[in-house]
Parts: structure tokens; C-alpha cells; sequence
């Protein structure tokens, strides 16, 4: 869609927002509409998304907010091909309740009085007024009692300053064709202004989805709006910008109507003439080669400034051997200057435009680079932690800062009172993933251990450095990874495996251990050679007959709290008693996942669950009950899960799509009406994820041993562009003690799954976040 849908924002509570907004017109969606994309953040939280299908819907209701607080929100519609410009707006959500305050203690207790001693509530969701104290007599019973209450003093009144009020439309929008390229728009003030006009905001699309956003100055009342594509229907309209008085947000007023215009040959202007003398054409020549000599000096003169302070960024400070750090110099920034409106670019037009941003010996690079240095100056994001004591040492330059609400904490360890979770590198958001990647700067010497520590903690295994170690004869960044063979930073042992020289970057595969960790696992293995009474490995030939020694009572080679019983019964109590904390159940406790479960005591913890291929737009759908089991030869052989409710159905058979799980092994017990089947009846078929493959089952195999034993088998079918075949072994029984809970279903992961992790002694770094270093 080229079109950006304007909504309106009411709050129904104060957790709840109601959006409303218009239907794109047909020439602008580009197609059948699938529905709208809500995302809403607030400078404290990561942005969520609300997908609303259909592309009828006009309205839709965000809940779960936080009172009193505000929210930038941001509407856009969403087709086939892609979804389309945004519109944003930011929305404060309504006063709520506070939370309670804590009485603390009594004190002056008199005849007839008390003084009553309390904190503030911890959350106050709003402007905090008064105060209502109440208290009952305490009498015997049945004696008549009178309660009172009593309310606090209002505070002195004061004057107080209205912010976010923006202004109505622009009067009078008037295009006029100046050229098959540019046309003059000219509008008037709007007619409700509060405080003043600070810019106006024109914007514009043409019907080859190609955007123009254009900030001017709130003087002016008129613009023209060049570099327009030639025989093009364009649509414009204009706001009114107005600065917030309390921050540095900016607050859009209602936009002018649309005013629709089509761009076609150059205008010309026929007249007669009779003659031009040479003359004068060798001096309009001259004049104009002045000056273009005139501009090309200008422009040299603005890139030489440019690049001089583009090279001097790099500028960084030595720590000496004794740790106290040399003057600092800090990189020469301009004076702050309003910051600028830079329009999203449509990936269609990427190309062209970096295209235009070398041009003129790289201009536009350079200046979008001083806007950067710039806007890191002012104060709109705070860096106490870098400014530490403790940790100004850690920062190679002054001026680069790890920012306090994106920043990487580290882990610390208890007992060591000189470790900090300090280092300077700061998450960074990929498209639909929050914190995606880790921006860090060069490691200095003592931040090695640091930096590596930081890999191990956050699970990294893919390192991007874009800056030599020196540069220019100035030293960018100290080599932190050894040259060959291992080292070792703190606890971490780094050895290097292989070097691959390429034309223009090295590719290093590095080892990464943890020595500590390693010593603790060294612990835990001798701890379970003796829970498991000396037996660690069974032949598969001799599980039956180990099976049997199990289940007879045996002494343990050491005393445990698990004294009766068989071993079985002690492995099994052993395996239960772990209990998980709620931050490695965070994605089975999100509330839109909470339904998903059919037990709550039984969850899958986030660093072995099963992730669902997620919907775009949908919070949730990558969650399933589901967690990966090891086997004797990979980490992730099984799956177990818990049997597939109604509502989790799809989700299931999507799981055995992805995983391409070839056998279902079912446990529950189908007398039960609480586990019903969920699977087609033989003849009929079911589809799932919206008609991307069907679920058909083929037949129904006949064993005489099996079905004696209580065991049927089914055999489906998952068609789509891919043949799959899964067979289901129904009814297996077991006379073990403690069973497993009659919800789970083992799920056998098939070949085609590719899962490589060498578990021996050496732990090799998981993929998850990429490192750039800069």
C-alpha cells in the first residue's frame, strides 16, 4: 500500500486505547487489503504489534497498557507484497488507581490521639492528590461503633502548563505546476494554534509508491516541493508541527485534505522573437560557467570540513599500565541544533538513494554522520553508568557511551564485591525482533575478560569487527582473540581453530570455554555417577534386565533424602525436583500464552521449548507446551509435549510440520474425556495453518502383537508441496512407577532436522546474537 492510514486515539480507561481510522481509497492499497499493523512502544519498553485481520475492520482496542503513561503509536495497512507508510501519533493513557501505601509505624501515642506514619504508593498511575485515612474502634462484641474517615489538605494551588495540544489543519492548500519535476505549494496558518507553529510537514506519494517528506520552517507558508518524478499522480497534504515544551518530542497537528495532481511534460511558455544577438549568448555562457566554478568551490570547501570531522570521531584515549586513565580528549560537536525529520525509505527506492548519498564526493553520508554526533550530545538519553567511577576506565572514547535504557548488563557473580555488569555496548533492534544484534566498541586491554564474558552470557557466535586495529597510524582497537593456539581472559579460554584470509576481510573460528563453568560440571558429573550408583551407560541390549534391577529396592552409594523405594523411584523423584524459576518460564507465563497451557504446573522452560515459525504480527504464535527431550545421540532427539487441546490443535500438527517429525508416540489415556483425538476420522481430512497444508489420515495398520498389547498405529498424511508420512502408536502401556503425567506425547524429531552440538567437555558458544564492533 502507498498509503498511510490516519487514525484517531481515544482512551477508554486507563489501560485501554481505542483506535479509528478510515479505509484506504482503492488507488492506494495496491491490491486486496489481509488487515492492519498496530505496533506501540513507550521510551522505556520494547515495541509490541497488534495484527488486525481483515480489511474491513476500522477499529481496533490495545489493552494491557500502563496508566498515565504515553504510548507512540503507529497504524499501517499491510497487503500481500508488504505493508505500506505509517501513521503515527502518541497517545497519554487516563489517570489509574495507585497502588497502596504502606503504613510503617505508629508513634505519639496518646489519650485520644496517634500520629500514623506511611510511604507513598510505589506505583502512583497518575497526579497524587490525597490521601483518605479511615480507622474502626476495636470493642467488644456487639457494642455499637461509629467509623470515621478523614481526608487530606489539597495542596496550594499553582499554575501549570498544558503540553501535547496540537493544531487543526493548514487553511487553503494550493499546488501549482513550475515544472514537469516541481510544482509551489502555498497554504495558510491553521486557525487553533497553542503556543506557535514551530514546522509544518508536507507529505506525499505518487502511484508508484514513492514517498516525499518534507520538514519547513514554521515561518514560511509556502514550499516548492522539487525532484518529483515527470508524469506521475501525486498526493499531497500538510500539518502543522508543534515542539513539546517539556521534552524534545515533536506533536503532529491534522493534517490539510488531499490534494491530488498529475505531473506531466515540462512547462514551456511559446512567444515571438526576432533574434537573439550572440552577444548576449556568450555572455549568459560566461555568467553561467562563474557560476558553476563558484558552487564547485563551496561544495570542496563543505567536504573538506566534513570529512575533517568525520575522521576526527575516531579520536580515543590510552589506558596506561597502571589502570588510571589519561586526559580524555572529547570529539569538537557543533552546537546542538533541532533535530531533523528523516522520512522512512521504501525499499524500492533504497538503491537510488544511496546512490544520491555518495554523490558529490559522499555530502550526504557525511552530514547524516554530523546529525549522529549531534543528537548523541543532547540529553534526551541518559548514560549514568558510564559516567561511573568504576567504569569511565572501561570506555575507549568519552563521548561513546553505552545509553542506561539499552545498554548490556552483565552477569555478576556473588562474592566478588569489584565486578561490575558494566561494559559499553547497547542492544541494537532488527526488523521484528527486539535487541537483535549487540553494538560494542574495539575491546580495550582490561576488557577482555569482559567482552568475552559478555559472548559466553549472551550467547553469541557471530562476531562482525568493521574497524582494523589501527587506522591512519591511530590505534582503533586492541586485539582481544589470539594469534594461535588458546589464551586465556578471566575465566574465559579463547583458542582459535582456523583463519581464512579473504580479498577483504579474515574469517577467525574461535572455541569458547569457561573454565569455571567447566570446573562446576567436572563437580556434577562425579554427583551423578554416585546418585546413579556407578551405572551411567546400558547397553540396548541389556535395558530389560537393568529395567528389572531398577525397580528392586537398592542402597545408594550415598546417603540421600530419597531413602525408600526402588532406584527407579529415586531417579524419577530426582528428575521433579528441579523447579524452574518464572524468568526461564517467562514465555510459557505471558498472559497470551497462559491459555495455551493445559496444566500450569507443567511449562516448558525458554531455553529448551520448541519454537513455532511466528506470524508475523501475532504475539505468541512461536509458543507452543512443548520442550526438546535429549536422546543417547543428539541433545534434541525427542520432543515432548503436552496432548493437543482444541485451541492448541494446530499449533501441534504445525510443530510436527516444521520439526518434520515422522512417529507420534501418544501416552494419554483416551477414556479420559478430557484427551479427545485430534486427528480426522479415516475418509476426511482437516487443513491447517490457514489452508498451508492438510492433515488426511491414510490408514489404519493391523498388528495382532501390537493390539494385544494395547497399542494401535495410524498412519497420516501432511500434504502440501512436500510428501510427509507420520505414523502414531496409540495406547502404549506401562507398568513403571511414577508415570508420566497422561498429557505428554512424545514427539521423535526426524533426520531431516539437522542438530549439531558436541557436548564432552569442550561448550561451544549457541547461536543467537550477532556482535558488531566497533
Amino acid at each position: 500500500p502507498v498509503g498511510a492510514p490516519e487514525f484517531k486515539a481515544t482512551e477508554v480507561n486507563s489501560t485501554e486505547i481505542k483506535l479509528e481510522w478510515e479505509p484506504l481509497a482503492r488507488d492506494q492499497t495496491n491490491g486486496e487489503l489481509q488487515g492492519y499493523i498496530i505496533s506501540y512502544e513507550t521510551s522505556k519498553d520494547n515495541v509490541k504489534y497488534h495484527f488486525v485481520n481483515g480489511s474491513k475492520q476500522t477499529e481496533a482496542v490495545i489493552t494491557g497498557l500502563t496508566p498515565f503513561t504515553d504510548y507512540t503509536i503507529k497504524l499501517k495497512a499491510k497487503n500481500s507484497a508488504g505493508s505500506g507508510p505509517e501513521y503515527a501519533m502518541t497517545v497519554q493513557t487516563e489517570e489509574g488507581v495507585p497502588s497502596k501505601p504502606r503504613i510503617t509505624h505508629l508513634s505519639q501515642r496518646e489519650s485520644t490521639s496517634v500520629v500514623v506514619h506511611w510511604e507513598p504508593p510505589m506505583q502512583l498511575n497518575g497526579r497524587l492528590i490525597e490521601y483518605e485515612l479511615r480507622w474502626t474502634l476495636n470493642t467488644p462484641h456487639g457494642q455499637k461503633t461509629t467509623p470515621r474517615h478523614i481526608s487530606g489538605h489539597m495542596v496550594n494551588p499553582m499554575t501549570a502548563t498544558i503540553d501535547k495540544l496540537t493544531p487543526s489543519a493548514p487553511l487553503n492548500l494550493n499546488v501549482t505546476k513550475i515544472s514537469s519535476t516541481s510544482v509551489h505549494l502555498r497554504w495558510e496558518r491553521p486557525l487553533v494554534v497553542y503556543k506557535k507553529i514551530d514546522s509544518y510537514l508536507i507529505r506525499g506519494w505518487n502511484n508508484r509508491a514513492q514517498t516525499v517528506s518534507k520538514p519547513v520552517d514554521g515561518d514560511t507558508t509556502e514550499y516548492i516541493l522539487s525532484g518529483l518524478t515527470r508524469n506521475s499522480r501525486y498526493h499531497v497534504k500538510v500539518c502543522g508541527i508543534t515542539k513539546s515544551i517539556f521534552s524534545k518530542m515533536y506533536w503532529n497537528g491534522k493534517f490539510t485534505p488531499l490534494v491530488n495532481f498529475t505531473l506531466g511534460e515540462p512547462y514551456s511558455q511559446s512567444h515571438q522573437s526576432s533574434g537573439v544577438h550572440p552577444g548576449i549568448i556568450v555572455t549568459i555562457v560566461l555568467i553561467l560557467a562563474l557560476v558553476v566554478v563558484i558552487v564547485a568551490l563551496l561544495v570542496g570547501y563543505r567536504f573538506y570540513t566534513c570529512r575533517k570531522c568525520y575522521q576526527d570521531t575516531y579520536r580515543y584515549f590510552v589506558v596506561p599500565s597502571n589502570g588510571m586513565p589519561v586526559q580524555q580528549p572529547i570529539l569538537p560537536v557543533e552546537e546542538l541544533s533541532e533535530e531533523k525529520h528523516y522520512p522512512d525509505i521504501h525499499v524500492t527506492e533504497f538503491l537510488p538513494h544511496v546512490d544520491q548519498m555518495h554523490s558529490d564526493s559522499d555530502i550526504g553520508f557525511s552530514q547524516e554522520f554530523d546529525e549522529i554526533n549531534r543528537s548523541s550530545q543532547s540529553d534526551k538519553y541518559s548514560f549514568d553508568n558510564s559516567n561511573m567511577t568504576d567504569n569511565k576506565n572501561k570506555n575507549r572514547y568519552i563521548n561513546i557511551v553505552a545509553y542506561d535504557h539499552s545498554r548490556v548488563i552483565m552477569k555478576t557473580e556473588l562474592g566478588r564485591l569489584r565486578q561490575t555488569d558494566y561494559i559499553n555496548a547497547n542492544y541494537v533492534d532488527g526488523y521484528n525482533k527486539p535487541k537483535a544484534y549487540i553494538a560494542t566498541q574495539g575491546p580495550l586491554p582490561q576488557t577482555f575478560s569482559d567482552f568475552w564474558r559478555m559472548v559466553w552470557e549472551q550467547n553469541t557466535n557471530v562476531i562482525v569487527m568493521i574497524t582494523n586495529l589501527m587506522e591512519k597510524g591511530r590505534r582503533k582497537c586492541d586485539q582481544y582473540w589470539p594469534s594461535d593456539g588458546q589464551e586465556t581472559y578471566g575465566n574465559m579460554q579463547v583458542k582459535l581453530i582456523t583463519t581464512v584470509p579473504r580479498a577483504h576481510y579474515t574469517v577467525r573460528i574461535f572455541s569458547l570455554r569457561n573454565m569455571k563453568d567447566q570446573y562446576i560440571f567436572i563437580h556434577e558429573v562425579l554427583k551423578e555417577y554416585l546418585l546413579a550408583n556407578g551405572v551411567t551407560e546400558v547397553r540396548e541390549d541389556s535395558i530389560e534386565d537393568h529395567l528389572q534391577r531398577l525397580e528392586q529396592p537398592a542402597d545408594s552409594l550415598i546417603l540421600t533424602k530419597f531413602t525408600k523405594g526402588s532406584m527407579l523411584d529415586r531417579q524419577y523423584q530426582l528428575l521433579t525436583e528441579y523447579t524452574p524459576n518464572e524468568m526461564d518460564l517467562s514465555a510459557a507465563l505471558k498472559p497470551v500464552n497462559q491459555e495455551k497451557n493445559r496444566v500450569g504446573s507443567i511449562l516448558p522452560v525458554n531455553m529448551k521449548r520448541v519454537l513455532l515459525p511466528a506470524r508475523p504480527g501475532v504475539d505468541g504464535s512461536d509458543y507452543i507446551n512443548s520442550t526438546f527431550l535429549q536422546g543417547y545421540k543428539k541433545s534434541s532427539e525427542f520432543i515432548v509435549t503436552q496432548h493437543p487441546t482444541e485451541d492448541t490443535m494446530e499449533d501441534f500438527w504445525r510443530m510436527v510440520w516444521d520439526k518434520n517429525s515422522p512417529v507420534i508416540v501418544v501416552l494419554s489415556d483416551f477414556d479420559d474425556e478430557e484427551y479427545k483425538e485430534f486427528w480426522p476420522p479415516k475418509g476426511s481430512s482437516i487443513e491447517v495453518d490457514s489452508g498451508n497444508f492438510r492433515l488426511v489420515m491414510k490408514d489404519e495398520p493391523a498388528s495382532e502383537d501390537l493390539q494385544e498389547k494395547g497399542i494401535s498405529i495410524l498412519e497420516f498424511i501432511l500434504d502440501s508441496i512436500q510428501y510427509t508420512l507420520v505414523t502414531m502408536y496409540l495406547g502404549v502401556g506401562s507398568a513403571a512407577p511414577p508415570p508420566p503425567p497422561p498429557v505428554v506425547v512424545a514427539v521423535v524429531v526426524g533426520v531431516v532436522v539437522v542438530v549439531v552440538v558436541v557436548v564432552v567437555v569442550v561448550v561451544v558458544v549457541v547461536v543467537v546474537e550477532v556482535i558488531v564492533v566497533a
